[in-house]
């Protein structure tokens, strides 16, 4: 029964896909294609059918063509309406397919209100009868009609994504995703947000039929070199980010085969609400941010990056530090110029090895301004941040009184020289700060090197594979309590949400239909409305998908969670009072990993590590030691400043500019561990071609115009060239598994290789195709080694990886976990029924309460009651057809395939439906009375919808899909639960805002479990 279960459940999950941990899961939901005319005229060019009639000459034009198709037109009618206007109306049109040279629109100046402008929009010919996208943020819509686009640090972005549809003619569609409010940035707070554009392109490897031999090239001056016109406004590209996964960027479509992309922005220098004087080619240090000027790219990065004052650097080294602009942070207010004490040196060893490189240290009083600022309970002894060119992390100075405002950057955290006359230069923008640490999971880089560097091999394999049972076994015992209590489960869902990341910003939980979005919030939601995990089916099925997801991630990254670890921000020691081989590390509260409770790790061995780590000498043991003169640096691990050389960069290079160090004091594995020297790096230089230009060079070679732009482009051309990162890294991760060892002459050379492929756009280094196969013939495939055949008779644990053992064992006990919940939650009756079901009677008779209502207060044979029973019935007829129509749009081989985009358009039909009396009937007024409620109370629960919920669950609660139950009238159904729960009590309704904040109290519950236990045994 349980394993048919999973297999139905798998099924299943390719219609109805979870939803977990995505901060924005409306991604699909945006999707779009180019307008008709675009593609009637893309179809009409000869030379865009097939590139195998054009010259090399002419690719270039061929590509440009099509990747001109992707920017809209603006709407007849809104050349001067607010950007905020034109981008929605723009999205709409793309997400229904309208083609937007032939829409008309007037501007409204009573489109301020958001309501009223998409009631327009879904009243307008072009849209009527089409499912218009999801509706902004409220908050980004309000603030998007202020000329700042800003509210606070909060400011409105504009994003947007490119994707490839695949057919006869292959076209890129592009999509604008919905306005949201953000923490901003540098840049955004010079120049506007509204100024920014963010988008992300799938890279060019994955573009198939679109691609050409130099389609890297062509792109990348496509991108650049050309004005795009979007929303009424001139946009020019300025940065490009590092390839990642689409899991990994926000807005992935759930169930999706993850795609590579890269984020591309973009600064709009001229139209719609900025001024039409000439394009400026720099600004004023200290012109004012609002002034909203129209201004070419050059004189935005110049004022980030002082070009001319840095002609010594390496342009591409350079062009990455654009990104500090970009970084999402809080700005704590100007410094005066005497405030910011810039060292010219750093802290040296005795053999020229800077020993504080990315750290420098703050006062006590503009700590707790910083504090104050952000609002953090505590006066936090580490924050990251940026202040002009300079970046990493600042250490609060104990020797400073409460009344200093200072800080001080050296050598090595300058990135580039900085104009610090400019006051904007000199404000500290926070990023974050030393937390309180949790115990940690171990990443699996470790993994390969604790198990070279063990003593004992067989006594490691042994304690992780302890480890691993234990917190499987802790992980059931914590889930099998907390389907007891719902006081409880809430615990459990809290400690096992991911953390909120920075998405939208208003505070509240996003829904999606009736239901959060994300299944954590959606069990908090059902629990607080007043379900019992033991009886209602439907929450008893989102526990279970959630755990099964959270061991199937366990299983593919072996994230075992060890008690006696934690990740922590490692810091430089100022005092200079440890050794060589010695690190401080003290806990603001204390630190319980079990059985055990620490305020510091006086007197033990440790070991410490950062990722990534790939060398046998990326994990070292020291000793942890307790020093007054540092007590005051909690939550950190202090490094020292003496000896020959940094322990951060012995640690795969790292340094002190926001790196954690991983910190284990577990002593079964500690113990067991013995060091290893960093290997000599072999030379690596032959495989790799280096753009070491400089920005000097670059002004000498394209002159004072146009040096800027040619920076630009050559950056591009670089960033959008094939990386090897990845494709390295899993090579190195395969050839250790097949020889077991991560200390032999290849895997050594290979994880130097990827210390330089991680470097490789600071650097400069580019390691070609052909250089990468010259290299595997030379270097990796003089050591090949078979891999061992893990089912072949005769396979000992010895003879395979830590990690290949770890999964394969972990496949059963994950299955055996899974069953022990399944069986914990389906608790039985004494006649053996299942003692869970769909069905809730709260829920059913609310509509029944309400029919006996009416049959109460009217006469038998009254017009009241003859029409309740004509609205009954023509509303189990809406409700049957709604329900056909979730099963078309939810079917297998539905041609849409977004699960988002499908709830939405189910659940506006569910709420278009009012009462009414049938064909040849009319609304009795004193029932109709009876469905209304006063304007105050949200549409979504007054009478009306509580009672269409009601009888939606009471006809569909036992229907092969109750998801479509939930997903539609989930709130409605909290709601009526609610009002039904307490003992008598009534619920306390709590705001949205307030709702995403709230956290349950461990003490409490601890206490309320205690005392029911005694009661229970004394009654017992």
């Amino acid at each position: 029964m349980f394993d048919e279960l999973l297999r139905i459940q798998a099924t299943e999950a390719k219609t109805c896909p979870s939803i977990t941990g995505s901060e924005d899961v409306k991604s699909d939901s945006e999707a779009c294609v180019v307008t008709s005319s675009s593609l009637a005229s893309l179809r009409a060019d000869k030379h865009l059918e097939s590139q195998k009639n054009l010259t090399f000459d002419q690719l270039p034009t061929a590509l440009e063509r099509r990747l001109d198709l992707i920017w809209p037109s603006i709407p007849v009618g809104l050349e001067k309406a607010p950007l905020i206007v034109l981008w929605e109306t723009t999205r709409a049109a793309l997400h229904c397919e309208v083609d937007l040279k032939d829409l008309k629109i007037a501007y409204d100046d009573k489109w301020i209100d958001q309501n009223t402008f998409w009631e327009f929009l879904q009243s307008h010919d072009a849209f009527r009868g089409k499912l218009l996208p999801q509706e902004s943020d409220p908050s980004a819509w309000s603030v998007g009609h202020q000329e700042s686009f800003r509210s606070g640090n909060s400011a409105v972005l504009l994003k947007a994504s490119v994707s490839i549809e695949e057919k006869a003619t292959p076209t890129f569609k592009l999509r604008l995703r919905p306005l949201q409010l953000s923490k901003s940035c540098r840049l955004h707070r010079r120049f506007g947000s509204d100024r920014f554009l963010e988008i992300t392109l799938p890279t060019i490897d994955s573009w198939n039929s679109l691609s050409s031999p130099n389609a890297r090239e062509v792109t990348a001056h496509w991108l650049t070199q050309k004005l795009h016109p979007m929303v009424g406004r001139k946009w020019t590209a300025f940065w490009i980010g590092p390839p990642q996964s689409s899991q990994s960027l926000d807005s992935p479509a759930p169930g999706s085969k993850p795609l590579v992309q890269q984020k591309i922005h973009f600064f709009a220098e001229e139209g719609i609400g900025l001024s039409s004087s000439q394009l400026q080619d720099s600004l004023s240090s200290n012109e004012a941010p609002s002034s909203k000027v129209s201004c070419r790219r050059e004189a935005m990065l110049n004022w980030h990056l002082q070009f001319t004052q840095n002609q010594d650097q390496c342009y591409l080294k350079l062009f990455s530090r654009i990104q500090l602009g970009l970084t999402k942070t809080d700005p704590i207010g100007e410094l005066q110029e005497t405030q910011i004490r810039n060292h010219v040196d750093n802290l040296m060893s005795s053999t020229g090895e800077v020993m504080n490189d990315g750290v420098g240290r703050i006062s006590k009083g503009y700590m707790v301004r910083i504090r104050d600022t952000l609002n953090i309970a505590y006066t936090p002894c580490v924050i990251q941040g940026r202040i002009g060119s300079a970046k990493g992390l600042w250490v609060i100075d104990k020797t400073s009184t409460d009344e200093e405002d200072w800080i001080e950057t050296y050598e090595r955290q300058r990135k580039w020289n900085c104009d610090w006359s400019d006051n904007d230069q000199r404000v500290l923008e926070v990023k974050t700060w030393a937390v309180e640490p949790r115990p940690a999971t171990l990443n699996t880089q470790f993994l390969p090197i604790l198990e070279d560097r063990a003593v004992n091999k067989a006594l490691l394999l042994e304690t992780i594979s302890k480890r691993l049972s234990d917190h499987l076994r802790n992980d059931l015992l914590d889930l099998g309590s907390a389907l007891d209590h719902p006081q409880q489960l809430s615990k459990w869902v809290y400690e096992n949400a991911p953390r909120r990341v920075d998405g939208s910003y208003d505070g509240s939980i996003p829904f999606l239909g009736g239901l959060p979005e994300i299944t954590h919030d959606i069990l908090n939601f059902l629990i607080n409305g007043g379900f019992n995990p033991l009886k209602l089916k439907f929450l008893q099925d989102l526990i279970f998908d959630l755990q099964k997801q959270k061991y199937n991630t366990l299983s593919t990254k072996m994230n075992v969670k060890l008690n006696r670890s934690a990740y922590v921000f490692m810091i430089a020691d100022f005092e200079r009072v440890l050794g060589p081989r010695e690190v401080h590390l003290c806990f603001s509260s204390k630190f319980i990993d079990g059985p055990d409770e620490f305020m510091d790790l006086d007197g033990m061995n440790v070991l410490v590590s950062r990722c990534p780590a790939h060398l046998p000498s990326d994990i070292q043991k020291v000793t942890a030691v307790f020093k007054r003169e540092l007590r005051h640096l909690r939550d950190v691990v202090v490094f020292p400043t003496t000896g020959d050389e940094p322990l951060a960069k012995i640690l795969s290079g790292g340094d002190y500019d926001g790196d954690k160090a991983w910190v284990c004091w577990d002593p079964e594995i500690v113990n067991n561990f013995a060091n290893s020297v960093v290997p000599p790096k072999p030379e690596l230089d032959r495989y790799f071609a280096r753009d070491q230009r400089t920005v000097g060079q670059m002004i000498h070679e394209y002159g004072e115009r146009d040096y800027v732009a040619s920076m630009i482009e050559a950056a591009f051309c670089f960033s959008l060239k094939k990386k090897f990162l990845g494709i390295c890294t899993n090579h190195k991760e395969r050839f250790c598994a097949e020889g077991n060892s991560v200390s032999d002459e290849a895997t050594i050379s290979l994880s130097w290789l990827l210390s330089e492929l991680a470097d490789e756009a600071k650097q400069g280094s580019n390691l070609t195709t052909e250089k990468w196969y010259l290299y595997l013939k030379e270097v990796v495939a003089k050591c090949h080694r078979p891999k061992p055949q893990i089912n072949s008779p005769g396979f000992e644990k010895g003879t395979m990886c830590i990690v290949d053992y770890l999964k394969q064992t972990l496949k059963a006990t994950i299955h055996d976990g899974l069953k022990t919940i399944y069986d914990s939650m389906t608790p039985r009756k004494a006649d053996g029924t299942v003692l869970a079901q769909n069905y809730d009677a709260d829920l059913s008779t609310y509509w029944d309460t309400f029919e006996d209502w009416v049959f109460h207060i009217f006469t038998a044979q009254s017009d009241e009651i003859l029409c309740l029973a004509n609205v009954r019935n023509c509303l189990q007829a809406d409700l049957h057809a709604t329900a056909v129509e979730w099963r078309k749009v939810m079917r297998p081989q539905s041609n849409d395939t977004s699960y988002q985009r499908n709830v939405q358009y189910v659940y506006a039909k569910w709420l278009e439906i009012s009462p009414r009396p049938g064909v040849q009937g009319q609304l009795n007024d004193r029932l109709a009375n009876l469905f209304e409620q006063q304007s105050c109370i949200p549409v979504e629960l007054q009478q009306w919808n509580l009672l269409k919920a009601s009888l939606t669950f009471k006809l569909f609660h036992n229907n092969t899909s109750p998801r479509f139950v939930w997903q539609i009238a989930g709130r409605q159904l909290q709601y009526i639960k609610a009002m039904r729960s307490g003992g008598g009590k009534p619920p306390v309704l709590v705001s949205a805002e307030m709702l995403a904040v709230l956290r349950p109290d461990s003490k409490y519950i601890q206490r309320m479990r205690a005392a029911e236990e005694s009661s229970n045994s004394e009654t017992g």
